[in-house]
């Protein structure tokens, strides 16, 4: 996946072959860490964490929280 090549890549170039090493556990981490992060702050807007809800969505009403599509031509 992207987040390994990347990692790998990174570390690598910064730690050498120990940096390869580390690199994959670490970026997992911090990637999981920014995911927790970002459903937190949607739960407390008490909006919805699911990634589809917001595939075709124009924008939210702040007042309401409601979901508005993008109109189709």
């Amino acid at each position: 996946s992207f987040g390994v090549l990347f990692s790998i890549l990174l570390f690598g170039g910064l730690f050498g072959f120990v940096g390869m090493i580390i690199g994959v556990p670490t970026f997992a981490v911090l990637y999981n860490l920014g995911k927790d992060g970002v459903e937190h702050f949607l739960r407390k807007k008490n909006l919805s964490c699911n990634t589809q809800d917001y595939a075709e969505l124009d924008y939210i009403e702040n007042d309401q929280k409601t979901y508005v599509r993008k109109q189709e031509d």
